[in-house]
């Protein structure tokens, strides 16, 4: 496998990298994000926000495209940019973030969207802040490694 060292440039560390993000991640935490596979078009990704708003105990609800995303995580890592310029494409997915009226909720739209063909993955940035970056930077790390597979 290639050096993680690569990937995280001048953090040094994925361990840095988290510390660094943690901060920015809890002043405005989403009580889930809801990612999207690559192959979800604008309208079936439209259906299933408008699905969400309507969910109970959802009080918002945003899109992100990939494009938002990228642009989000380059002014979050602007300090560290070299990070991403190695970058052929855009590794983050689309997502849906949502914002709920209490505890419990984000667990319930989880289950039901579970199974869905839309969906990803459903995440919960503020139960473990530092194992969903962790994860990220993982997921980062993999994204931008070639594919070998045909």
């Amino acid at each position: 496998g290639e050096d993680p060292g690569e990937v995280f440039g001048s953090f040094g560390s994925a361990s840095e990298a988290l510390s660094y993000l943690e901060a920015d991640l809890l002043e405005h935490p989403p009580a889930a994000v809801i990612y999207l596979k690559d192959t979800v078009s604008p309208e079936a990704a439209e259906r299933l926000l408008q699905e969400v708003e309507g969910f109970p105990g959802v009080t918002e609800a945003t899109y992100i495209s990939k494009d938002v995303a990228l642009a989000r995580l380059k002014d979050d890592l602007k300090d560290h940019s070299e990070i991403l310029d190695s970058l052929d494409r855009n590794p983050l997915p689309a997502g849906i973030e949502v914002y709920v009226e209490e505890a419990g909720v984000g667990q319930r739209l989880a289950q039901a969207m579970d199974g869905r063909p839309e969906v990803d993955e459903t995440r919960f940035p503020t139960l473990t802040p530092t194992e969903n970056i962790r994860k990220f930077f993982e997921y980062l790390r993999d994204r931008a490694r070639p594919a070998t597979e045909p």
